[in-house]
This record gives structure tokens, C-alpha cells and sequence, in this order.
């Protein structure tokens, strides 16, 4: 089962994880302490995660979830329990653990991959304990302090996790070069026409993280690079900013592969490039017009 995953040692003992060896474009974080190891995310779930983690440290694992999205909740179901903010729960009960792996193999069908369904998650196992996380709450992990900060606008529950002793900031989908914030809503009864929150939402968290960028010296996300310069969440900032001000007005573009439209980007940059090339990093925002304000 290791065979599933791509991972490096990224810091003296954080390892970066990539499931179906990086083909899927997801990073999660094995953050290991003296007393217990975390797991922030577990990605679209190939692979035995829990095998994973168990040949790397015999120490406890934690598992901590930086929001619902199911690549970064796919592999919950191979633990006990998982960590989740209350306002993303609602997502976990979008997709069945049938429909994550149609997900994953409709997304290695368009790159002209198949692979063995013995590399692949049960679709039967029974899902873990959601414990509710919250801003503010505290893990000690043995020399390792991690502490939640909620960061509402990619999703309702999103969160990122400070490193305290290290000052880096796992950051899940909130500070990538460029973030989402027009994902639609797929639940049929919904209110909103997106399941992210408003843009202006979304530049309150960044501003919760600016007034701490002291503390901050190291960003690692779970996409493309999965490790961001400091400007590029400066500039992140500066876009959303730019945006609710009306500095930017965006460039039409599509996300998820086409299949969404009428969205824009505040600098204009190709999605499909971002993280990729150099210029890429200077930071943006995907938005959609109607989606702008509280």
C-alpha cells in the first residue's frame, strides 16, 4: 500500500504526503510530535492511509481536518475519529464514499490512468467519530503545539493550523496562490448558490492572519507547490482587497476543468497554470461577482 503515496520530509518532522503518487494533486501533512503524530487531511482516500501512517511512527495519530472537501476528507473512513469544524460537516454527507471514488477514477480517466481497486479504499467501512473542532483549540503533539485558527470563505468550516514552536502555517485550501471562493453549492436544498462564503468573509480570516504574520515564517498548502513564500499570501490579501474595492474588476475564466463557468480571476491568471509557473505565485483570487459581500 505504501505504493500509493508519493511523500517527503519537508521539515525536520513534518512529511508531505501525496496519495496515487502525486497524480491526484492533493498534499497532506504528517506532523509527528514525542508524544502522538497528527494527520491533517487524508486527501480523496487511496491507498491505506492508516498502513501509511502506521509504517512512518508508532506513536498515536490524530486525525485534523482543514475543511469537507473530499479531497481532503477521503480517507477519514480508514481511522476511529476525526477532528472537523461544525460548519463543514454538512459536506461530509454530500459524498458517499462511492462517489469520492467515481470522483478519483473520472479524474485518472481524463489523464489516461487506471490502477487496481486493491490500491483503493473499501467503499463499505464505516465512517469515523467526528469530534467538532474550533477556533482557538489547542493539540500539544509531545514538542509540538498546533493551534487551530478558523478561516471561514473557502468553505464555512474551513480552518489552518499554526505550528507554533516552528511558525509555519498549514494553511489547507485558505492560502494557496490562488483560492477558490466560487465553488457551487451541490446540495439540492440549499439556500446559497455557493458552498463557498462571501469574499467579503473570506478577507476578514485573511486579515486575522495578517495581524499575525509575525508569527509566521513558512506556509504549506494542499495543492500544486504545496509550499508558499510569505508575499504570495501578501499578495492573496492584496487581490481579495483589490476585488471588494474595485481595483480588480477580473477576467472571465473556468475552474474544475471547464466544468464551471462565469467565474473570474482578479489578475487574471490561468488556473490552470497557477502554482506551476513562477509568475503564478504572486498571489490572486477566483470570485464570482454575485458572491462578493455578507
Amino acid at each position: 500500500m505504501l505504493s500509493a503515496f508519493r511523500y517527503s520530509k519537508v521539515a525536520k518532522n513534518i512529511i508531505r504526503v501525496n496519495s496515487f503518487m502525486g497524480i491526484t494533486n492533493e498534499y497532506f501533512y504528517l506532523v509527528l510530535g514525542t508524544h502522538r503524530a497528527a494527520l491533517i487531511d487524508t486527501g480523496y482516500g487511496i491507498g491505506d492511509l492508516r498502513k501509511f501512517v502506521s509504517a512512518v511512527t508508532d506513536r498515536p495519530c490524530i486525525v485534523l481536518n482543514t475543511h469537507g472537501h473530499p479531497d481532503h476528507v477521503g480517507g477519514n473512513c480508514l481511522f476511529d475519529e476525526v477532528h472537523l469544524h461544525p460548519d463543514d460537516q454538512g459536506l461530509l454527507e454530500l459524498y458517499s464514499a462511492k462517489e469520492v471514488e467515481s470522483m478519483v477514477e473520472n479524474l485518472l480517466c481524463e489523464k489516461k490512468i487506471w490502477f487496481d481497486h486493491h490500491e483503493r479504499l473499501t467503499t463499505d467501512t464505516v465512517m469515523p467519530e467526528i469530534i467538532p473542532l474550533h477556533d482557538g483549540e489547542i493539540f500539544d503533539l509531545g514538542g509540538v503545539t498546533l493551534e487551530t485558527i478558523a478561516m471561514p470563505g473557502h468553505s464555512p468550516g474551513s480552518v489552518s493550523f499554526l505550528y507554533k514552536e516552528e511558525k509555519i502555517l498549514f494553511s489547507g485550501d485558505n492560502c494557496g496562490p490562488q483560492p477558490l471562493l466560487a465553488i457551487p453549492e451541490q446540495c439540492s436544498n440549499a439556500s446559497r448558490k455557493y458552498s463557498s462564503l462571501p469574499l467579503e468573509t473570506f478577507f476578514k480570516s485573511l486579515i486575522r492572519i495578517n495581524e499575525r504574520k509575525a508569527e509566521i515564517q513558512q506556509i504549506f498548502n494542499c495543492h500544486k507547490s504545496g509550499e508558499l513564500p510569505i508575499s504570495c499570501f501578501e499578495g492573496v490579501l492584496e487581490a481579495v482587497e483589490g476585488v471588494l474595492l474595485g481595483k480588480y474588476r477580473g477576467v472571465p475564466t473556468s475552474i474544475f476543468q471547464g466544468k464551471v463557468k462565469n467565474v473570474f480571476s482578479a489578475r487574471g491568471l490561468d488556473p490552470e497554470l497557477v502554482g506551476i509557473t513562477e509568475e503564478s505565485f504572486c498571489g490572486d483570487v477566483i470570485f464570482a461577482k454575485d458572491n462578493l459581500w455578507e
